[in-house]
């Protein structure tokens, strides 16, 4: 203690020491304004930070709520147009729907109107018809006048043969003329002026045609066998009965046909030759279809003797000999006819209207 209170230069080293305590106390307040400092300006930073995330974010908020306003403004207009759409199609359905119910409405109109023209007619028709009945049964007029002749104007050639061709082939011909024939006793044609002008209507193959105009006038007032002849002799070969005669002689009975179709062929042909001029009898007629039978049906004819007969009769002839042909035992075939086992003979390939009047011919022959 005295050492130290007796050296005052001690003392003097000694008292500095609140100086040093002040230096420090003031380093910390300076490092705490240096916090400060570094904490406002962290918190600046923060905050802009903060303020600069904000507005990016109310920009995109704006951003979303443009596309959303755009994007709704976009729904409306659509919803306008298909509501302009569906507006549209509405009124072209009401337009349509209307021009339906009027075509329905005009063609109810139509139909009844129809219906009461024909309602009319009907009614024109049954009055003509009872007047006509009337008229007819009060003054019938007759079918043909004094003179023989008929009146032209009132003939009927519709239903009558109708001479198609071919042209220049026999069996066409005679049979178109014999029906001709059929028709003209069947309508009391007889006068011969009257046949000539009919038979011009019946005739619709364009070379005989031709020649019935050519030579009409000049056969006026000549006989009907005249005319008859004139056409004939245009139409048919001269030796058309001989080539007829032929073709019965090389006939032959197949085995797709009967008997009885062989036979009406036969007697077909035999009328034909006969036509005008009775050149064929029925005895000649059964040995040319003797001839063309098969075999044993040929034997069957012989062995009964059946052209032997004493007053021949072809109708008997037939009758037996198709019971011949019924009883033999054979294979029918039953195959369609193939188109080389078609007649090639020109003179059968007939239209119906042929076959019908060689139908009437050969009745009318028997």
């Amino acid at each position: 203690m005295q050492q130290s209170s007796g050296n005052p230069n001690a003392q003097n080293l000694a008292s500095p020491a609140p100086p040093n305590q002040e230096v420090e106390g003031e380093l910390s307040i300076t490092d705490c304004f240096k916090t400060l400092l570094t904490i406002q300006k962290n918190t600046a930073v923060q905050f802009q930070a903060t303020q600069l995330q904000a507005e990016r974010a109310q920009a995109r908020a704006d951003e979303q709520r443009r596309h959303d306003a755009e994007r709704l403004a976009a729904v409306e207009e659509q919803r306008r147009l298909d509501n302009e759409r569906f507006a549209e199609q509405r009124r072209l359905d009401a337009e349509r729907i209307a021009a339906i119910d009027e075509q329905r409405r005009l063609d109810n109109a139509r139909f009844e109107e129809q219906r009461r023209i024909n309602t009319e007619k009907l009614a024109l028709l049954e009055e003509i018809a009872k007047n006509s009945v009337t008229k007819q049964e009060s003054t019938p007029a007759p079918a043909t006048r004094v003179d023989g002749r008929i009146d032209l104007t009132r003939f009927r050639t519709s239903d009558g043969p109708q001479f198609k061709g071919p042209f220049q082939i026999v069996e066409p011909f005679l049979t178109w003329m014999q029906g001709v024939k059929i028709f003209f006793s069947t309508r009391n044609v007889t006068h011969s002026d009257d046949k000539r002008l009919v038979l011009g209507a019946l005739i619709t193959e364009t070379n005989l045609l031709s020649y019935y105009a050519n030579v009409l006038a000049s056969y006026e007032g000549k006989s009907w066998d005249e005319f008859r002849d004139c056409l004939f002799k245009f139409c048919l070969p001269e030796d058309w009965r001989t080539e007829l005669r032929q073709t019965i002689k090389h006939l032959e009975m197949s085995n797709s046909k009967s008997f009885m179709e062989y036979s009406g062929r036969a007697r077909t042909l035999q009328s034909l030759v006969n036509f005008e001029k009775h050149s064929f009898s029925d005895l000649d007629l059964a040995e040319f279809v003797m001839f063309g039978l098969p075999h044993a049906l040929k034997t069957k004819v012989k062995d009964f003797q059946l052209l032997a007969t004493k007053d021949f009769n072809y109708s008997e002839f037939e009758s037996r000999t198709n019971g011949f042909y019924a009883t033999l035992p054979r294979t029918r075939s039953t195959a369609t006819r193939t188109p080389s086992t078609l007649s090639s003979n020109p003179m059968e390939r007939l239209d119906p209207e042929a076959y019908l009047w060689r139908l009437f011919s050969y009745l009318d022959s028997v």
